[in-house]
């Protein structure tokens, strides 16, 4: 692969988790602690999927991802999002599948780890997205680098014949951009999600009606 490809993967990929890392900082509302952790784990399985096949990439990405992951599974504590004990079964998992493959000698199982990890761990930040009515903790320029780094490991992955990094990638991109469309939209719309708001709509309906079928009553109120 072509030395320009390398730098913009770095680039793109530090560059999407940095940005939602500044932002937590600031606001974690909306953030899904699953999908964050999800995160470490997959950047785990990774590292040792690009140890296993000698693909100094993946090596040379993934450690700095996995700094800036923990980083951010540190404000999550911080903001009492996750705990210590909800979290490290995130770390625990994929070493053990470092340990199998290693054990049998198939890279594929850390394949297979980071496939559904890819893929599964933006599922709960989809969700959270939305139900969310403040999304104000979600960092657009971070899923939009997200989505742009997933095209661009998709591009990786099919120039070295790898479905375990191409496909995952391309299913992850599509995701992340619909994460974009949500928290560009703006609130959720009590209507559809259900929710605290929704409640709240219905408890002004009913007083209003009230008030409609007694009108006596609430002028006297």
């Amino acid at each position: 692969m072509g030395i320009t490809l390398r730098i913009i993967l770095l680039v793109v990929t530090l560059g999407s988790v940095g940005m939602q890392l500044r932002t937590a900082m600031r606001s974690t509302a909306g953030l899904s602690s699953a999908t964050w952790l999800g995160m470490v784990a997959s950047t785990i399985f990774w590292l040792g999927y690009g140890i296993g096949t000698s693909e100094m990439t993946m090596i040379s990405i993934n450690l700095p991802v996995l700094v800036m992951g923990l980083s951010l599974v540190g404000v999550l504590m911080r903001s009492g999002l996750t705990t210590v004990r909800r979290s490290a079964p995130y770390v625990v998992v994929p070493l053990l599948g470092w340990a199998v493959a290693y054990a049998t000698g198939s890279v594929a199982v850390l394949g297979w780890g980071g496939t559904v990890l890819v893929v599964g761990r933006l599922l709960p930040q989809l969700v959270a997205a939305v139900r969310a009515d403040d999304r104000s903790g979600i960092s657009v320029g971070a899923w939009v680098g997200n989505g742009g780094n997933k095209i661009v490991w998709a591009a990786f992955g099919f120039s070295i014949a790898d479905p375990f990094v191409a496909w995952p990638a391309v299913i992850a991109s599509i995701v992340s951009f619909v994460i974009v469309a949500l928290v560009l939209r703006g609130p959720s719309d009590p209507v559809q999600l259900g929710g605290p708001r929704l409640r709240s709509v219905k408890r002004q309906r009913v007083g209003f009606a009230a008030s409609v079928e007694h009108p006596a009553a609430s002028v006297a109120a």
